[in-house]
């Protein structure tokens, strides 16, 4: 009977008997599986990088209604930039005149100065109003060119652009 069962622990104790080799087989299976479980997850991250989504995009109407519109805040931008200049040219008008209306007869240096100084602010509010003049005339000849422009593009067709 001894004889009999001997097999039976011998091969269970050879079974669970590992040797290096196969230990060596085992972690580059575990190994190879790792890398390919991490190729695969990059791959999936770099998908979602290479769509792009298309923007949407407006005719050319109302791209030229948009332009219109931006025109003419800037416009309206300058106009009032044009009237605090005006009004500053005013002020500094009205304090020369005092300044020279006041004690006439005195030759105080001070107020020498003062009119001098004056009159150097007056000049350069008027440069600073007539560079704006022509900034208003240019915005103004192209509002009107895109408001030209805009209506002629509502009577042409879609396929001529």
């Amino acid at each position: 009977m001894i004889i009999n069962t001997l097999p039976l622990f011998v091969s269970a104790q050879t079974h669970h008997f590992i040797t290096d080799i196969e230990k060596d087989k085992m972690l580059n299976q575990a190994k190879n599986q790792a890398e390919q479980k991490l190729q695969q997850q990059n791959s999936y991250i770099e998908l979602p990088k290479t769509l792009l989504l298309k923007p949407l995009s407006r005719n050319r109407i109302e791209n030229a209604e948009a332009k219109l519109v931006r025109e003419e805040r800037k416009l309206k931008k300058l106009e009032n930039e044009a009237q605090e200049k005006k009004d500053d040219l005013k002020t500094k008008q009205e304090k020369l005149l005092n300044l020279k209306n006041a004690l006439k007869n005195t030759n105080n240096s001070d107020r020498q100065k003062n009119i001098e100084r004056t009159k150097e602010q007056i000049a350069k509010i008027q440069n600073e109003l007539n560079k704006i003049k022509i900034l208003i005339e240019s915005r103004s000849k192209k509002v009107t060119d895109l408001e030209i422009a805009m209506e002629e593009a509502k009577f042409k067709r879609e396929e001529d652009y």
